[in-house]
């Protein structure tokens, strides 16, 4: 009987648990089971976008210009004077804000040429903050490309050019750059569409020769320009140069010069500073005797 009474005391304190520490241990499950719940949920939220935003981000970098631009002279005006020797012009400083992206480790910097194609002054601010100098090292007109080169001792975040992946219509791609110069030292601003179409041809502006442009619905506008559309790979298919629209904000139409067509003129702008178009029509010109006219008269 005793043996009996004693079972059943051991049994009622067992059961008689702690409520405080029944609790405590309830939590630290709950802790224990919210961690890779978390964790999950993190990883899921990173895709290709964000991985491609990831890689190309660091390399992306705003322009910033210094340019002359000519305008009438501003001051005391003499009509007697004007009528013999006009009003004169004066040159002003003007700035203007871009985006662009790095190419290479020793700061070869690509944008487009209505950013920087008239510059005096260059300066560069990284997606770390600092601004750091920079000069034009060529210009091409007629593709809207500019060549920059850091001056920076260090090496710098780049990115790669697309060389084997062509563009697909439907394709998942990211703009960056710093639109409307908003943001002097920061990262830059994303922006994610598709392309549109490929082989766009707009019309000439400025002495500009937009053709094989690549069409995409990523939102692109004023302060875009020069920096890059990649894909979902992080690499890059094309510079922004060209948006249509009537109030000069996006809308959803956007042009970038294929990466393709970037490359040989970056090239070129690298080895000579500028873009070499003339041709060879196999013809040579000579003085013609009065033999050879002669020879040459048919009946």
């Amino acid at each position: 009987m005793k043996r009996l009474l004693v079972c059943m005391l051991v049994l009622v304190l067992g059961g008689c648990r702690n409520p405080a520490q029944s609790q405590e241990q309830g939590s630290t499950a709950l802790a224990d089971s919210a961690g890779p719940v978390n964790q999950k949920v993190s990883q899921a939220r990173r895709n290709a976008i964000t991985r491609a935003v990831d890689k190309a981000a660091p390399a992306v970098v705003s322009v910033n210009v210094i340019e002359a631009r000519r305008g009438r002279g501003r001051g005391m005006r003499n009509p007697f004077f004007e009528r013999f020797f006009g009003r004169g012009e004066r040159r002003r400083k003007v700035q203007n804000v871009g985006s662009g992206f790095i190419i290479s480790e020793d700061g070869y910097i690509v944008t487009n040429d209505h950013v920087a194609g008239d510059a005096e002054k260059v300066t560069v601010s990284l997606s770390s903050g600092e601004i750091i100098d920079a000069r034009l090292v060529g210009t091409d007109a007629a593709s809207d490309i500019a060549l920059l080169k850091a001056n920076y001792d260090e090496p710098l975040p780049h990115v790669e050019f697309a060389r084997d992946a062509r563009p697909i219509p439907g394709e998942w791609v990211v703009a960056l750059g710093n639109p409307f110069g908003l943001f002097k030292a920061a990262q830059p601003s994303v922006t994610v569409g598709v392309v549109s179409a490929v082989g766009r041809d707009l019309q000439p502006q400025k002495g500009r020769i937009y053709r094989n442009m690549i069409q995409t619905d990523a939102s692109i506008n004023r302060g875009n320009s020069g920096g890059p559309l990649v894909n979902a790979m992080g690499k890059v298919i094309g510079v922004n140069a060209a948006i249509y629209s009537q109030s000069g904000g996006s809308v959803g139409i956007g042009f970038a010069v294929p990466a393709d067509k970037a490359r040989r003129i970056i090239r070129e702008l690298r080895e000579t500073g500028n873009v070499d178009r003339s041709y060879y029509t196999g013809l040579y010109m000579h003085d013609v005797s009065r033999r050879i006219g002669a020879s040459s008269v048919t009946t």
